[in-house]
């Protein structure tokens, strides 16, 4: 039994619970976001993760599919904590505000896009190895960027052009859209 298709619709709820509570404030979002919830969560995930390493070369087996589901699920609940925390919290323990993320933010979906067909080039090109998953990243970034600074940068532009507008027209006129 494959333990992946047990929990995929847990996992999408739990997304979807997170998103819940970071637009519609309430008590619960207080607990989750208070600094002693974001240790905790913070060091579960990272304990989970090296149990699931040591699994992974044969330290810790886990043979009981049910037992290994509650893992998946623990981790789950506890990113759960960390992603509602980056969302929400005003003082998040880690600082994950930095340009380099915040460039990456931007190219994400040129990454998104361009992962596939990078994938699928090089893969009939004939690359294989560390050669090839080294040049898959390397290439992918690298296509990312320019459609993002070349491309996708003149729509953004091109939109706040039209929405300013389409803003500046329905105060003159007082209509609304």
């Amino acid at each position: 039994m494959n333990t992946g298709e047990i929990i995929r619709f847990e996992f999408m709820a739990l997304g979807g619970l997170g998103a819940y509570l970071v637009l519609h404030p309430s008590p619960a979002l207080q607990v989750i976001i208070h600094p002693i919830m974001q240790k905790i969560a913070l060091v579960g995930a990272a304990a989970v993760m090296l149990q699931s390493l040591w699994r992974q070369i044969g330290w810790f087996p886990v043979d009981d599919t049910w037992r290994m589901i509650a893992l998946e699920l623990a981790l789950a609940g506890l990113f759960f904590v960390v992603i509602v925390n980056i969302a929400a919290a005003p003082k998040f323990i880690l600082r994950i505000e930095t340009p380099l993320l915040r460039k990456l933010g931007d190219m994400s979906y040129g990454i998104y896009m361009w992962h596939p067909l990078v994938i699928w080039v090089l893969y009939f090109a004939g690359m294989t190895g560390i050669v090839y998953q080294v040049l898959v990243v390397v290439l992918t970034f690298a296509v990312a960027y320019m459609s993002h600074t070349y491309f996708e940068a003149w729509f953004l532009k091109v939109r706040e052009l039209i929405s300013a507008r389409r803003a500046a027209d329905i105060s003159v006129t007082g209509a609304s859209v």
